[in-house]
């Protein structure tokens, strides 16, 4: 069944009420351009100060929908008069539609991969600095006003700004922005009712008069695509987002307008107008994926909800179709989706628990991470050229035990009628080939989780792999007591193009907990454990992991066979009481290798790759020549310590740097035809409480933005078998292509 909604022609908007996301970018109803590297655009990248109207109309945008809105640009501003932080900067939106993207390409020394923005910019507890949207408005009477309004999380109430919060950031914009007059306009409904409960609140303010009827359907992207509608709330969306559920193959339709959707996603349906520079309508059109705003969008798909759908955004109106065949859909997926072209091959026969520091780095009978799998091959080889005293001793469980696991356990599956009993290996296959698997993304995650509680609880390990690696740990850290970690190593995750950073598990075991005789805790490797730590609860948790619904999306999403999937593990020593730990970059995510080392790191135990919501890392940009650090630049320092404290000293960010140096040059590591400023190296370090440097992980790691190797077949060869030019690209793997 196709149907159809919209207007052929769109109402004159008059005022009322929008979300701070719509007033932080252009309002305007047209779609939005895919392409956003600023290559037209003119003007400087931004402005220190704004003296004159010629200033202002340089760096905004015209506004479409709005008549009393003329112009929009956007502001950065230090939260705290901190010579650390950037000044206030007024951004040229005609260049750069995004905020990260502009800080990091423009202020590189300042900014790197911002992936803790929500932290920086839009939460009290952890905020550097204020940003929001700049406007140029025509009121009722015909004069003109000009006006800020500041971007928060929306999605806590307890966020909405105090009038003296307000007033502060008034004050730091307005010894730079010199237009008059200049006011506060509250957007959100919230922001709206706490500014109009202001009494002489020191600063002039300006609301949108009178509330009045919002357009029915507005297009950001006109596309179209297939997705399983789901209704949520933006409240619902950080949750699901943080738990890992949300799919490429959704179609979400979402109540308000969210800050952003990081995620891909089969399409975004809000009932609260957008901008078209906001970052959830920016993403959408360089994925070429359906966006729009529909009025009551809630009630409008319900009829929808949870059912494959074709919806497509259109100039003047959206369809949705039901009543798909899955295989259509896939077929269009399949079609639309990347393919990572390069999966390690799987040694399902290799059985030695090798040392990582004897593993045949020659490769003669085959790659190590066919074996171990990346993160334990690349350990291995990181450790061949850093010295002794910057490493930790391990070894691997080769993909044979998880192969044999898989193939010798069983389930019962009971989605066919009468249940039937299959190995762990042939459910999945089953699963696999399920229609409703394969495309309904709330129905696969509760497959999944329930397979991994089957798996961790349920599943049998061979007795002789358990004595094996007791023996093995035992050999290895000098003693069962020795809590250790044991570490996913997939033959999906550390590669170039797919890293698979933070889509698997890893876990504490104690070898002591397996061969006493009870099974009550706690831990014999650390009192604090209340439970035990046993060989195989860890392998079990590990190996369950493979089959993350996050880990199943991402690998899907690039066409990773999924049955191709294993998982070998690397064991290391848990560091007990760390004095810090970190993760660093041999360049810039976003601006390559020569903008210097960018570290992260955070005192104790407390993550860098996972912290707390209101919890930020220090972070640092290291100058390095001829193998030393020449110059330390502090971006930030950590959340958890006081102002001006440090978690590392000068003189081990000179260490880390040095190590990292010799890295850098040594490593071998196979750029797959990118160049060698977009390939960096990622690496995991941790300082003991006796101040040693010890590193636990490195990864290749593709710069954000790369531009992908030419790939040629025998059929762009001249003649003597030469590309023209003599450049070297990397060849298709088939002739035939």
């Amino acid at each position: 069944m196709l149907l159809s909604h919209g207007l052929k022609k769109l109402p004159r908007l008059a005022s009322g009420w929008i979300s701070a996301a719509f007033l932080l970018g252009v309002v305007s109803g047209t779609r939005v351009a895919a392409d956003d590297s600023g290559s037209k655009a003119t003007g400087p990248d931004y402005l220190a100060e704004v003296t004159s109207e010629a200033d202002f109309v340089s760096i905004a945008l015209p506004s479409g929908t709005r008549p009393e809105i003329e112009f929009v640009s956007k502001f950065t501003t230090p939260a705290a008069a901190d010579p650390l932080l950037l000044h206030t900067v007024y951004q040229n939106v005609r260049r750069y539609t995004l905020h990260q993207e502009f800080l990091i390409q423009v202020f590189p020394d300042y900014f790197s991969s911002l992936d803790d923005y929500a932290a920086m910019f839009l939460r009290r507890a952890t905020r550097d600095y204020y940003v929001g949207g700049l406007f140029r408005i025509r009121t009722e009477n015909g004069s003109r006003v000009y006006g800020f309004d500041v971007a928060i999380d929306e999605s806590n109430p307890s966020e909405l700004l105090t009038a003296e919060e307000t007033r502060s950031i008034y004050e730091r914009l307005l010894p730079t922005f010199h237009l008059t007059p200049f006011l506060y306009v509250p957007s959100l409904p919230g922001a709206v009712a706490r500014a109009l409960s202001w009494e002489d609140p020191g600063f002039p303010l300006y609301f949108f008069p009178g509330d009045v009827p919002q357009p029915p359907y507005v297009p950001y992207t006109v596309a179209a695509n297939y997705g399983r509608v789901r209704l949520m709330t933006i409240e619902q969306l950080a949750e699901e987002s943080q738990n890992g559920r949300i799919s490429w193959q959704d179609i979400l339709v979402l109540d308000k307008t969210p800050f952003d959707v990081e995620g891909v996603v089969a399409g975004v349906i809000t009932g609260e107008r957008q901008a078209e520079l906001s970052h959830v309508a920016v993403r959408s059109a360089r994925r070429g994926t359906p966006n729009a705003y529909v009025q009551n969008a809630h009630e409008t798909f319900a009829p929808y909800s949870d059912q494959l759908v074709r919806l497509e955004v259109g100039d003047a109106a959206f369809t949705v179709e039901t009543g798909v065949d899955p295989s259509d859909a896939a077929a269009f997926w399949e079609e639309i989706r990347p393919v990572l072209s390069v999966v390690s091959e799987a040694d399902l026969e290799y059985a030695t628990l090798d040392n990582v520091l004897e593993m045949d780095l020659s490769e003669a009978e085959g790659p190590l991470s066919a074996r171990f799998g990346g993160k334990a091959a690349n350990l291995a080889r990181m450790y061949s050229v850093l010295p002794p005293d910057n490493q930790v001793p391990a070894f691997a469980i080769p993909f044979k035990y998880y192969d044999e696991f898989m193939a010798t356990n069983q389930i019962l599956d009971e989605r066919v009628e009468p249940p039937v009993v299959r190995t762990f290996k042939e459910y999945i296959e089953s699963l696999l080939e399920d229609p409703q698997f394969q495309t309904d993304g709330e129905y696969r995650a509760a497959l999944l989780e329930s397979f991994r509680d089957t798996m961790e609880s349920n599943g049998f390990i061979n007795p002789l792999l358990v004595d094996a690696l007791g023996d093995r740990i035992e050999r290895v850290f000098g003693s069962r007591l020795t809590m250790v970690r044991f570490r996913s190593s997939s033959n999906v995750e550390d590669n170039l193009v797919f890293n698979g950073a933070g889509l698997y598990d890893s876990t504490s075991v104690c070898a002591e907990d397996t061969f006493d005789t009870d099974t009550e805790g706690p831990s014999h490797c650390d009192a604090s454990q209340t439970e035990e730590r046993t060989i195989d609860r860890g392998l079990k948790k590990v190996w369950a992991s493979l089959w993350n619904f996050r880990a199943y999306e991402e690998r899907e999403y690039y066409q990773v066979p999924q049955s191709n999937a294993v998982m070998a593990i690397l064991v290391n020593p848990a560091v007990p009481d760390e004095a810090s730990n970190g993760v660093a970059f041999t360049g810039d995510p976003i601006a390559g290798a020569t903008a210097g080392y960018v570290v992260n790191a955070q005192v104790g135990e407390n993550s860098v790759v996972h912290p707390d919501v209101d919890v930020l890392p220090e972070k640092d940009v290291l100058q390095v020549e001829a193998g030393s650090v020449a110059s330390i630049k502090r971006l930030r320092g950590s959340s958890l310590l006081p102002p001006g404290e440090w978690v590392l000293s000068d003189e081990q960010l000179g260490r880390l740097g040095s190590a990292m140096a010799i890295l850098e040059a040594n490593m071998p590591l196979d750029l797959e035809g990118y160049s060698p400023d977009d390939v960096l190296l990622d690496v995991e370090f941790k300082f003991t409480q006796e101040d040693k440097l010890v590193f636990k992980q490195v990864r290749p790691f593709l710069r954000t933005g790369a531009t992908p190797p030419k790939v040629f077949s025998k059929y762009d060869l001249d003649k003597n078998g030469i590309l023209n030019g003599g450049d070297l690209f990397l060849f298709s793997k088939q002739w035939g292509e």
